[in-house]
């Protein structure tokens, strides 16, 4: 083969060669150009907040008032629920410490998280029916602080009238428990007013088990329900199926967002509340699930 032979052969084949990679190159950037606005849908589909919208959507959400005799723990429980729920912050949490303390009224201060005005703060009693929202892993919750004291039943009233469960405290701490049951305290007449108001599902946290009177006494949680149980049946309540118990110590937060341990009660294998709240099942209140037939008969 000659040299000007071999020169033309190459000129061809680099005739040949040249559009190929152009064209590649054409549909390379195209190819990139499409997946990336397959890859700009996809982000824009599951956008973080739009995403999380449409999770809060599929949540039911359910109204819960804490109900009992007035200094149980109603409004420190509360509290708590909304600071491990991280509705309130350590700041918050420390200027309340502060404030409380300055009244020399230290344990008061989880309190201060629900009862927000000068008065309640002041004489240590809910007033008015303290309104603050939390969420679990599938359920959005509006909590009700209803007042204990018999000044302000109709407040109470107001508040289990919206509510679709009732968590009632009672106090274990020596003495506590007796005054809000047994003379003439706010304990069953609390329980009385919730049932006739529709408050088909009631959970009672025995509060103040770390109090040093009690020290997680399993006799003395005994003791207290074995004298609710009766009661609660007289009023209309089926225990077994309507009602739960729990111990709790609501100013420390024990038994609350997550299990107690072993080493402080030994003797309590049961869930902790959130997870009784998120679990519980309520009949329905829209009248489109009621059959219109029902009501005739």
């Amino acid at each position: 083969m000659s040299v000007d032979s071999g020169a033309a052969l190459a000129e061809v084949a680099a005739a040949d060669a040249s559009p190929a990679p152009q064209a590649e190159g054409v549909k390379g950037i195209q190819s990139s150009l499409q997946s990336l606005e397959l890859k700009a849908n996809v982000a824009a589909q599951e956008d973080p907040q739009e995403v999380e919208d449409e999770v809060e959507k599929t949540k039911r959400h359910l109204n819960v008032v804490f109900i009992g005799h007035v200094d149980a723990g109603k409004s420190t429980a509360g509290g708590q629920i909304l600071f491990l729920s991280g509705q309130v912050d350590d700041r918050t949490i420390q200027k309340y410490e502060k404030e409380a303390k300055d009244k020399s009224r230290e344990s008061w201060y989880m309190a201060y998280i629900m009862d927000t005005n000068g008065e309640e703060r002041v004489k240590g009693k809910t007033v008015e029916v303290g309104r603050a929202h939390f969420e679990t892993e599938h359920t959005r919750f509006t909590i009700l602080d209803a007042p204990g004291h018999k000044s302000y039943v109709p407040n109470m009233i107001s508040g289990a009238s919206q509510a679709d469960i009732g968590v009632l405290v009672i106090s274990a701490r020596k003495g506590e428990f007796e005054t809000g049951y047994e003379r003439g305290g706010q304990t069953r007449e609390h329980v009385l007013l919730a049932k006739t108001l529709g408050v088909a599902k009631l959970v009672v946290v025995i509060n103040k088990m770390d109090e040093p009177t009690v020290k997680w006494s399993k006799e003395r949680y005994d003791e207290i329900e074995t004298k609710m149980v009766p009661f609660l049946k007289s009023s209309g309540y089926n225990v077994k199926k309507d009602v739960q118990f729990l111990p709790m110590s609501g100013l420390v937060g024990t038994n609350m967002k997550t299990r107690i341990d072993k080493s402080i009660c030994s003797w309590w294998d049961g869930p902790c509340l959130f997870e009784v709240l998120d679990r519980i099942e309520v009949p329905s209140r829209d009248p489109k699930d009621i059959d219109s037939g029902s009501c005739l008969t």
